[in-house]
C-alpha cells in the first residue's frame, strides 16, 4: 500500500537527516526507563505522508476517492503500529538498573507481510453520499472497523487472459519450483509444462595479445516450466 510505503521512506529519511525540519522524535517520555538514540519522527512522517498521498484524492467524495481515503489511513496506521521499540540495560554485573529505550523502524519487508494480511482481510462495501458502509452480507457479520481496507468490487482473474482489461493471463507463463514466481502461484492450478532443451553459450574466454578474444563453446541444459 502506497501510503505505508510513503510513511516508511519519509520516516527512515527523517531518522538519517536527509530531509530539512525533520530530525529524531526526542519527545517521548517513560516513567521506568528513559528515551534515547534517534527514534524515527513517525508523527511528521505520517502528517506529511497524509498531505503527500491523500492530496489527490480532493475535492470531491465520489466512492475511488472515498474508498482511497479510507485505506491510506489504514495504511498509515499500520505503520504506527508496526513501529519496534528496542531497549538498553546499563548497570553493573548485567544488572538493569538504567535502561534507556528508542523507537525503531521495522524492514520494509515486515510491513508488507503486514499490509498483505490487511489486504486479505479486506471487507467489501459499498458508499452513499461520500459515507462508507457494509454490504448487506458483512452487516449480519460485523461492522465496518477503521482497521480494515475496504474494496468496492473484487479484482478480476488473473488467470486467464482479458483483452479488455488489458492483461495477458498467466498461460505459457515461465514459472520456478519455489519463492514469489512458483508455478503453484503463478499457473493457478492448472499444472505446468517441463521442457528440456541444450543451450550453447561461449565461455572460458580467454584474451590473446594482440588483440583477439578466444571462447569455448559449452552445452548446457536448460529446464524451462511454462504454465499451462
Amino acid at each position: 500500500m502506497r501510503s505505508s510505503a510513503v510513511a516508511f521512506s519519509i520516516a527512515k529519511h527523517c531518522s538519517q537527516g536527509h530531509i530539512p525540519n525533520c530530525s529524531c522524535d526526542r519527545k517521548r517520555r517513560a516513567d521506568d526507563w528513559s528515551w534515547s538514540g534517534c527514534s524515527p519522527n513517525l508523527r511528521y512522517s505520517l502528517g506529511l505522508t497524509k498531505i503527500f498521498v491523500d492530496s489527490k484524492e480532493r475535492p470531491g467524495s465520489n466512492r475511488e476517492k472515498v474508498m482511497n481515503i479510507h485505506n491510506n489511513a489504514v495504511g498509515r496506521k499500520i505503520m504506527r503500529k508496526s513501529m519496534e521499540t528496542k531497549c538498553k540495560c546499563h548497570g553493573t554485573s548485567g544488572s538493569c538498573a538504567k535502561k534507556t529505550c528508542w523507537k525503531s523502524l521495522p524492514t520494509f519487508r515486515q510491513v508488507g507481510k503486514k499490509v498483505y494480511k490487511h489486504y486479505k482481510k479486506a471487507r467489501p462495501v459499498s458508499t452513499s453520499n461520500g459515507r462508507m458502509r457494509l454490504r448487506r452480507s458483512e452487516i449480519q457479520r460485523n461492522k465496518v472497523l477503521r482497521k480494515h481496507l475496504i474494496y468496492l468490487s473484487k479484482s478480476p482473474s488473473y488467470c486467464e487472459a482479458d483483452e479488455r482489461e488489458g492483461f495477458e493471463g498467466t498461460r505459457r507463463r515461465r514459472c520456478s519450483l519455489k519463492g514469489p514466481a512458483s508455478c503453484r502461484r503463478l499457473c493457478c492450478e492448472r499444472g505446468f509444462t517441463l521442457q528440456v532443451f541444450n543451450q550453447t553459450e561461449k565461455c572460458h574466454c580467454k584474451f590473446q595479445w594482440c588483440c583477439k578474444l578466444v571462447c569455448q563453446t559449452c552445452y548446457n541444459t536448460v529446464k524451462e516450466r511454462l504454465c499451462n
